[in-house]
């Protein structure tokens, strides 16, 4: 069986298999999916903070397409 039929069978399970043998299989990978995380506490929680001032208005973000605009309006102003 190759990898990607073995991820699309274990994603199955954990998203329909018995709670109890999934928490047995977390518990025997926890710690390695925690060393391997790229989601640091660290980042996730700024990550977290600047969602919230965004939701709040607290400031003012841009849409990619606003940012595709200025950027293009630079490039212009440049040649």
């Amino acid at each position: 069986m190759n990898i990607i039929s073995i991820k699309e069978k274990l994603h199955s399970y954990v998203e329909n298999g018995d709670p109890k043998k999934i928490k047995a299989f977390y518990s025997m990978v926890e710690d390695e999916i925690q060393e391997n995380s790229i989601w640091d506490p660290a980042f996730t929680k700024e990550m977290d903070k600047r969602r919230i001032e965004l939701e709040t208005g607290k400031v003012k973000g841009h849409t990619l397409e606003e940012m595709i605009r200025d950027a293009r309006k630079k490039v212009k102003k440049r040649k």
